[in-house]
């Protein structure tokens, strides 16, 4: 019977963003199976914009605008900071519900998303954003309590809204805005906590659009995010004609194109 003790861990290593456990493996922010479904070149670089700003109903403050250009493509790239349990485990097992409605997205097929499709969407959704965050560390945005009951029940946390759509553009990849927002509550200060975040995933014939915020009364500010051109998928609206509380024919949907996208930027900013 061996008498060593636990490995411990070093003052200030990285733990699982999840349930802050070891040892780390790497995690795709895209699963890597989906370089089969989209064909990329890894030499690609990527520009990663960040922005932190207070808005208020009438006028929006940036108090930062940092540019930065990473070589390799984002679909590409792997992140040390999750376990080996959750990375071979939960997270496979939501990766592997998900697959094949996402290669039909992508791949822009005549399917039906049904309500079980859409809530296994949601779930990995939720999962990648959190993830993909943390590429880029200086405006994540997302409270880690959000990730460690995510990773306990597999529930998209309150203030969250995810939108779908199909997309004929240019980008591939995804982007991260981090931003701290004045509702209407809150006096105006520099040292306000960062409270809203946004992550677009464009990924072939699919455009995916997640805001989340932790702060109540945000989203006053943002009730025209959502297009007749996107489907929002979370929360699912109840008891009305949205198609998004009942199942949706993917070519129902209009096309989203860059010009839409701007649009999209524009009404956040």
């Amino acid at each position: 019977m061996s008498n060593k003790l636990p490995k411990q861990p070093k003052v200030g290593q990285r733990k699982c963003i999840f349930c802050g456990g070891l040892p780390l493996t790497k995690e795709h922010i895209i699963p890597d199976w989906i370089k089969a479904v989209i064909p990329f070149d890894n030499q690609t670089k990527n520009n990663l914009s960040v922005h932190t700003s207070i808005s208020t109903s009438n006028e929006v403050y940036l108090i930062e605008n940092d540019y930065k250009v990473k070589n390799g493509h984002r679909l590409s790239k792997k992140l040390l900071i999750v376990c080996r349990d959750c990375n071979g485990g939960w997270m496979s097992m939501l990766q592997k519900a998900t697959k094949s409605i996402l290669s039909s997205l992508i791949l822009d097929e005549d399917i039906t998303l049904q309500t079980d499709d859409i809530l296994k969407l949601t779930k990995w959704i939720v999962m990648t954003t959190m993830v993909a965050e943390y590429d880029d560390i200086k405006a994540k945005k997302i409270p880690i309590s959000d990730l460690r009951e995510f990773r306990e029940n597999h529930q998209t946390p309150a203030r969250w809204k995810i939108w779908i759509g199909r997309y004929n553009g240019s980008r591939l990849g995804f982007h991260h805005n981090g931003f701290r927002v004045r509702n209407g509550c809150v006096p105006y200060s520099i040292n306000n906590i960062d409270n809203l975040q946004t992550s677009t995933f464009f990924l072939s014939g699919l455009i995916i659009f997640v805001m989340s915020t932790n702060s109540i009364g945000v989203y006053r500010e943002y009730n025209n995010i959502g297009t007749i051109k996107l489907a929002r998928i979370y929360p699912m609206l109840k008891n009305s004609d949205s198609i998004t509380d009942k199942p949706i024919p993917w070519q129902s949907l209009k096309v989203v194109d860059d010009t839409d996208v701007e649009h999209l930027i524009a009404n956040i900013f």
